[in-house]
Order: C-alpha cells, then structure tokens, then sequence
C-alpha cells in the first residue's frame, strides 16, 4: 500500500528548497555573471507501508470496533447476584493476584 504525500509537505520545503536554491544561486550569479535562477522542482513523497504495519492497522480498526464492555457477560453477572447464584472463590483470586504481583516484579 503505498500513500502519496504529495502537496502536503512540498508546499514548506519547496519554500526552504527555493530560498536555499535563490541564495547559492545569487551567490553564483554574482561571481559568474548574468545566469537566471533556476530552482528544482520539488518532487512527490510517498510511503510505503510493510504488510506488519498494514496488518496492524486493520487489526486497530477490528478491536476499534469492539464494545468497551460485554454486556451479556455484565447481564449474566448481575443475574447471578440477583437470584444468589454467583459464587465468590477466594483460593482462584488469590492465585490470580499472586500470579500478576509475580509477574509484575519477578
């Protein structure tokens, strides 16, 4: 995928590229005679994404997509507390945060 770029950073470094190109070409001017001041023409900036960072991009734009929150699990959740079904296991959290204070600074 290649993204052209043209006109978006020409416009600043065609004027830096001309006020450059004007002063050693005055200075040349000077020193040679009557030569006209010929100033390059900016050429096209283009980008080319490697398929990582194509694949990335539409991986952002999947979970970009996703909700921030499972509802049905919310939902299941609350039915659970509301009917008294849902349990509490103590031992699986205490795994879990021993688990992630190991990892955090092992």
């Amino acid at each position: 995928m290649a993204i052209d770029l043209t006109g978006l950073s020409n416009v600043n470094a065609g004027s830096r590229n001309n006020k450059v190109g004007t002063n050693a070409t005055n200075s040349r001017s000077e020193s040679t005679g009557n030569q006209p001041a010929v100033s390059p023409q900016p050429q096209p900036e283009t980008v080319k994404l490697s398929n990582e960072a194509q694949n990335l991009s539409k991986l952002e734009e999947s979970v970009a997509q996703l909700p921030d929150v499972d509802e049905t699990k919310v939902a299941q959740i609350k039915q659970a507390i509301e009917d008294g079904s849902y349990s509490i296991d103590a031992e699986r959290i205490a795994a879990k945060l021993t688990s992630l204070e190991g990892s955090l600074f092992g």
